[in-house]
This record gives structure tokens, sequence and C-alpha cells, in this order.
């Protein structure tokens, strides 16, 4: 029998409502999994919030729960050693499990095994209770023969039924079922009736003589039955609105409907009028006033006029405008152009939930949005203004959460990687892939965990495009099981960079930009043909999260320092195609939410020759894990970011891996050859960390790098690759689910702002504020004050009065508190830039 705390098909807002009733740190539950077949999931209660972990299989069998990073994972045969193991503390879990959550179902345990007269023994109480029914209500002969009956010989079944784990009673229902005869010949009058009234309502479909309602042969099929009846009573509601819609008979707009609207969000409605929570199976919390919640009002339908934007219509003619209306309760969504002659709806402009597959919300116009529908080009809207976007995109992830089963996504795992191929083809991938060899490597039990996004980037790569995309898919099938899907790709010469994705992202992934720029001796004397140096990018939002992947092959030789400094601010000015057109006049670190900039970047160790060497010999053989501080504090990288030369403001993880360059091509023994022959004589490399992987994210943004190393067993070039994986939040393009609208107008306001400019020029400065969550920049007063006055630098400075009140698109916290403000200084006379500065909304104060 299954332990009784294992819940089997119990959604995760019914595990949250049980365990918030409980309110006891440390209740818990297992259930099973709604999204993947045959797995579980541990629900824990512990300080007003409900966390829920994953369990995990591994290819032996074993149990383990996917817990927090850096604790141990300890696996288990079977569910009830796991949750025995998880009732201690330390064990990685929000706490320890002592409350075990049991559905309100006794046990019954009979035995009749002993040969005496059960029915008399354990019976008579019932038996008699029945004669006393008998005489006060007068039952039917056949009732109390059918209650008789099931006294002396079903309830015994269904008391073995029950003390097996199952949780009906098949004798029972029997009884019921053989007396409902007149009550279904009614209940098929009535489905007779609806079908009627459905008819009459659906003016294209055929008329015949109907079908003859089939009559329930068991107790569970008369019950699907009555249910049928009860939602077909909303159906024929839906189908009533409509039709009129159909004929515009409808007065609800957007403005009109968006008081009732406001209550009703945050809330699944089901045909009793019940609603719950909807979030993914990730590990993740829910406040319990949440779980908790019980009802709310009908979402009303609402219409929206647009105009459409057609890439086919020709510049002289007029516009044509549409009526968008959104009916979330029947997940419909109807698109009726205003020159449309059709009196009826069909599949060309009215969509079910399950065909809407992407809203795209265009970042240069706020009014402006794409939908992307199943079988149809991409759509083009442009609403009256942001805030009717915004509004429209609220509905349908309303609609979305009421009718789909998918999962949200708020956070994400990225793999990148980094190999200079030195013109060679690799014949396994399978250790880089999987983040195995020295430095912080992945644990083994999520090997087969697979990453959501894979992002390879490579140097003197000698396969072309096609060879080397299908090696890595392939690879990565054998690996996990997945056909992942090609995002992007984009390759400059031998250096190439390929962004794969898990299928069902694929429409979560918009806005995709690629670019490349050159670099090195060979582009500046107009070889470019010849060169090999330069890097290419990858731009694109997962939801609303922006992010930037650079590629870049930089300068080689011990000596070039300076020119590498150069070639990262060469590469981010080259590269300004991957961000917006209107803030190209910014740095493009500054235009996503993570900037990732990695590749064969060549910086050296800066120390004496037998120093480094005997270093990173030592390194190389040294057991994990390895001590790399010595020779590390020579870095060149590390001191230009220290000095801010290049990289600055980007961070690396922890080094713990030893240098990844140089060796001979196939070498098995992989002991470093830094002395190279030439024609001109000797060339020095010494054994350096040339490939790295650094990244630059907004103020509270989550980022997390869970590995940092280099696969060390791939021998076929002179470079070992390099490997990082990460843990990315991932923001919603749409507004909180549990929005609640804030009365009037909401202003953020700036109480002072104090900039430090490196200039000669004694002028004064203008302070513009840019950000996702306005309609359009806003520019301050010039400032009247300096803070200070040093020969060489100017230090404007503008109080509460200089400053605009800035007035967002909407003043929900939940949305604010993912929003972030590009702050730009200026020049009142000119439009030179001097700076700018990316701050979160949560801040109240921060420093330019």
């Amino acid at each position: 029998m299954p332990p009784a705390w294992l819940y089997q098909n119990i959604s995760r807002s019914r595990a949250e409502e049980l365990l918030c009733s409980a309110k006891r740190d440390g209740a818990y539950l297992v259930r099973t999994s709604e999204t993947v077949q045959g797995a579980f999931v541990l629900s824990v209660f512990c300080t007003n919030k409900v966390t829920h972990y994953r369990i995990f299989s591994d290819p032996a069998g074993k149990l383990g729960v996917e817990v927090q990073e850096g604790t141990i994972v300890v696996k288990y045969d079977t569910l009830v050693e796991l949750v025995s193991g998880h009732s201690k503390p330390n064990n990685g879990l929000i706490c320890e499990l002592k409350h075990p959550i049991i559905p309100d179902m006794p046990t019954l345990d009979l035995d009749f095994s002993d040969g005496e007269n059960a029915d008399e023994k354990e019976f008579s109480q019932l038996r008699d209770r029945l004669k006393q029914l008998t005489k006060a209500r007068s039952l039917e002969p056949g009732l109390q023969s059918r209650l008789e009956s099931y006294l002396a010989t079903g309830m015994k079944s269904d008391i073995d039924d029950v003390n097996t784990g199952k949780t009906h009673l098949p004798s029972l229902k029997n009884v019921l079922f053989e007396t409902s005869a007149a009550f279904v010949r009614e209940m098929n009058a009535f489905r007779s009736v609806l079908q009627v009234c459905k008819d009459l309502f659906d003016t294209t479909a055929v008329l015949d003589q109907g079908e003859k309602p089939q009559e329930p042969a068991s107790m569970d099929q008369f019950l699907d039955t009555l249910l049928e009846c009860i939602s077909g009573v909303g159906d024929l509601e839906k189908q009533a609105i409509t039709w009129m819609i159909s004929q515009d008979a409808l007065s609800v707009t957007s403005s009109e409907a968006s008081s009732p609207l406001n209550a009703a969000q945050g809330s699944q409605f089901t045909d009793a009028g019940q609603c719950s929570v909807i979030e993914d199976e990730e590990v993740s919390e829910s406040d319990c006033s949440t779980a908790l919640s019980n009802s709310a009002p009908r979402i009303p339908v609402t219409s929206f006029e647009v105009r459409v934007i057609s890439p086919k219509l020709h510049v002289f003619h007029a516009t044509p405008r549409a009526t968008l209306t959104v009916d979330a309760m029947a997940g419909k969504l109807y698109a009726v152009r205003r020159d449309s002659t059709k009196d009826v709806l069909d599949d060309r402009n009215l969509f079910t939930n399950d065909r809407i597959l992407q809203l795209i919300k265009c970042t240069s116009d706020k009014s402006k949005l794409d939908i992307v529908i199943e079988g149809r080009k991409k759509d083009t809207y442009v609403f009256a203004n942001a805030q009717d976007r915004e509004k429209f995109c609220q509905l349908m992830q309303l609609m979305h959460s009421l009718h789909s089963t998918a999962e949200d996504v708020d956070r994400i795992s990225v793999f990148m990687g980094t190999f200079n191929m030195a013109g060679t083809t690799p014949t396994e991938l399978r250790s880089w892939l999987l983040s195995h060899g020295s430095g912080k490597i992945r644990d083994t039990t999520f090997d087969f965990f697979p990453h959501d996004i894979y992002v390879i980037g490579t140097q003197e790569c000698a396969m072309n495009d096609k060879e080397w995309i299908g090696k890595l898919k392939s690879a990565l099938k054998v690996l996990l099981m997945i056909d992942f899907i090609v995002v992007a790709s984009c390759s400059l010469w031998n250096i190439k960079l390929v962004v794969l994705a898990k299928p069902e992202h694929k429409h979560r992934v918009s806005h995709i930009q690629q670019a490349s720029v050159k670099t090195g001796i060979a582009n500046a004397l107009g070889m470019s043909a010849f060169g090999n140096k330069g890097a290419v990018g990858i731009s694109f939002q997962f939801n609303a999260t922006s992010m930037c992947f650079i590629n870049a092959h930089l300068t080689s030789g011990h000596e070039r320092l300076h020119r590498r400094n150069q070639n990262f601010k060469d590469i981010l000015r080259g590269l300004q195609n991957l961000g917006e057109k209107k803030l190209s006049m910014f740095d493009l670190t500054n235009q996503f939410q993570h900037v990732f900039f990695f590749g064969d970047l060549n910086y050296r160790v800066d120390w004496q020759q037998s120093l480094v060497v005997q270093e990173a010999e030592a390194l190389r053989v040294a057991p994990e894990p390895k001590n790399c501080k010595s020779l590390f504090r020579h870095d060149q990288l590390s001191s230009a970011r220290q000095a801010g030369d290049a990289f600055s403001h980007f961070n690396e993880e922890e080094i713990k891996f030893p240098p990844t360059y140089r060796f001979e091509k196939g070498d098995s023994n992989r002991a470093y050859s830094w002395q190279k022959p030439k024609k001109s004589g000797i060339r020095i490399n010494l054994p350096s960390w040339t490939d790295r992987v650094l990244w630059k994210s907004f103020p509270g943004t989550h980022l997390l790098c869970t590995s940092y190393g280099c696969a060390m067993d791939i021998n076929c070039s002179d470079h070992w690759p390099v490997f990082a994986t990460f843990d990315v939040g991932i923001v919603s393009q749409f507004l909180p689910k549990q929005l609640k609208m804030t009365e009037g107008m909401v202003e953020i306001v700036f109480e002072s702002i104090s900039a430090e400019i490196r200039t000669v020029t004694h002028q004064t400065f203008l302070a513009e504020f840019h950000s996702t969550c306005l309609e359009q920049a806003v520019v301050s007063k010039p400032n009247l004050n300096f803070v200070s006055e040093v020969t060489g630098f100017s230090s404007p400075t503008w109080s509460v009065g200089y400053l605009p009140k800035i007035v967002p698109i909407y003043g929900d916290p939940g949305y604010l508190e993912d929003q972030h403000v590009m702050i730009a200084i200026k020049g009142v006379d000119s439009d030179e830039y001097y700076g700018t500065k990316q701050i979160t909304i949560q801040l109240q104060h921060a420093k330019m």
C-alpha cells in the first residue's frame, strides 16, 4: 500500500491549499508531477510559504531531491527512504520534514478470516438503521432489497477496495445507479433541449434529425453525463456570446471593462467557479495567501481598436483597422477587420488559446505588438497607446493561465562553451558539453538534466557552419535524447557562434539579432579576406529578459596587451546592431540585462618564464580542487579589469583550472609546449588562461555561475575547451498574475542626482531617462549646481526641482520591481553623451 503522504493526481494549487491549511513549519507531502510522466514533487511548508522540489531518478534508478546549490545530493532506493532521510536538519531543503499531510480518508481494517458471522457482528447497527428508515420514509421495496443486499455482500467488497488504497466504493455506486432510471430519462430530455439551443446559435451547422443521447451504462458514466449537462450550459453561453460578437451586438470596450477586470486578475476559473494558483514545476515558492484564494468574479469580454500593419501595404494606402476582442473565460481571441464583410467567425478571425503561440512586444514602439498564431504568418497590430497594449497582453496572459497547462518559466540554465579548435575537428565533445574536467564542475547527478540554452563559440574552426551545427545537435541528442532547435548562428571567417535551445522554448525567444566585426592587422591593412581576428555576436530576448552573447578572438602575442584592450572597445562599438537603433549612442553593455563576452581573448601571464612554466605544470598534474591564485595574480586580463583598461564592471567566476594554452596538437600527455619554432626564431607562448567567459548584468537581476572549467581530455587542439554554466532569472514580458491596479497615477521621483565627468569644458548638462516601462525618454532641466570644481573634471548635480517626475506605463509594484532605468548624461550645447548608468527601480539611491 502506498504511503499516506503520497498523493496521486492532485494539482500544485491543491497541494498548496492542503499545506497552508496545516500552517505548521515542516508540513510536507509528495505528489505526482503534473508535467513529467512518472516523476514526483516534494512540497514543503515553512515560514508561511510553500516550496516545491523536483524528485529525480538517475540512470541507476536511485532517487534524489534537486536541492540548494552546494548541498551534497544523497541518493535513495525508495520514496519512503528519501522522506526519512530529509527528516533530519541540514538536508538542503528549506527545513526538515516533520509533519506529513494525510488525506481525511480513514482506513478500514476489518478481518473476516475468523469464521464468525460478520454480517451480525459488524453491520447490525446499519441493518437496524435500515429498518428504521423503511418505516419512517416508506421506502420502495426495490430500494430496500438493494440496500439489504449491499449490507450483506457488497459492503465487504468496498471495504477490501479501501484497504488496498482505492478511494471509490463501486458496490455502493451500483446501488445508486440501479435506482436512477427515472432521473436518466429526465436528463436525456434535458440534453436534447440543450443541443437544440446550441444549434440555434451555430448558424453554420448542418441541420438534421440529431443523434439520440446514449444512456449511461454505469454510475461513472451517469456522473460524466451529469457533468456534461452542467458544462454544456456554460458552452451554450459562450456560443451565444460568439454570435453576439459576430453581429456587433456587444458594446463592452476596454475602458468600460477595466474595473471588473482588475478584481479578476490572478485567478484560474473552473466550471464550479473555484480558483487556484498556476505556477511552474520548478523549485519555487508560493505565498499561502494566494493558495487559499477561493473565488473571483468573471472576466468580461474586452475589445480593443487597433491598426493592422501589413508588409505588403503600399505607402499611399490607408492603414486598415480592426477590432481585437478577448474572451478570456472562453479562451478565444477575435480579430475582425473593419472592412470585413464576413457574417460568421471561422479560423481566419477566431483563434483559440492553444493556437496563440507568442506575443512579441516591439521595443522601439511601445504601442506595437506582434502576435504569432499557429498556421499563420506573424500579425502586427498598433494599439491606441502603450497602456492599451499592456491591458491586452495582461488579458491574454490571464486567458493563457486559465486554459493552458504549459509551464511558466522564471529561470533557465544556460551552457556556454568556447574552443579554439586550431583547424582540427574534435571526434568527441561529451566531457565539454557535460561540464566535466577541471575547475568548478557540475555535479554528475545532473548530467542528464539538459540546459535550456546552449551557446557554443569557436575560433579557428575548419568545419563549415552546416557541418558544425549538425555535429553539435547530434552530440547533444546522443547525450540528452533531445532535438535542440537552432535559435541563431553567426560566423566570421573561422569564428563561429551557435545558439541552441530546447524545442519547448521556440516561442519564448524573440528580437533575435546578429552581427560581426573585424579586428586585427589584416583588417587594418585592407586584407580582411585573410583575417582571423574579430568577433561575432547574437542577442535575443527570452520572454522579457534580454541577453547578448559575444564570441571574440582577440590579438595574440604576450606583448600586445594594449592592442587586446583596444580590440575589446572596438568590438563593443562594432556590434551596436545587436541593440536598439535608438540607443546606439550608448555602450552596448548598457542595453541588455545580461551581456556575455567570451572566446579566445588571448590574455597572457606576465611573470618570469621559468616560474610560469613551473607553476602551470604543477597545476596541470595537481589533484582537484586546484589552487591557482599564485599564478593567476599575474594574469593580464585581471590586471586590465582592475585598472579599468578593459572589461571594467564585468564579472568572472574564480578560476580553479590550469592554463588552457599552449599544447601540442594530439599530444595525449598534454604537457605545455610553450616554445614554438618559427623561421624568425623561437616563438615563446607561455602557459596562459587565454580562453575565458565573462559577463555583465543589470543590478537587481539574478545570475549565478554554476560551473567554470576546462575539458582536459580533449586533446585535438593546442587549446583546451572551456565551459561555463549559469542559472539565469527570467522576467515575464507581461504584468504580474497577481496584478492589482493602482488607483490614480504613479510617479517615480528622484530626489537628487550627481555625476563626475572627465572633461575640461565648462558647460551645463542634461540627464536623460530611458526605460522599457516608459513610453518615451524623459529629460531633466539643465543643471545649475556643481558638487566641486576640480581641474579636468566636472561634477554636475540636480536637485528634485530640476528632475522630471517619471510616470511609468503601469504603476504596479510587482511590475516595477523588475524594471530598470538608464540615466544618460549629455551636454546642453552638444549631442555628446558623457556616461550612462543602469539602476533598478527598487534602489532608492544610486551613485553615477
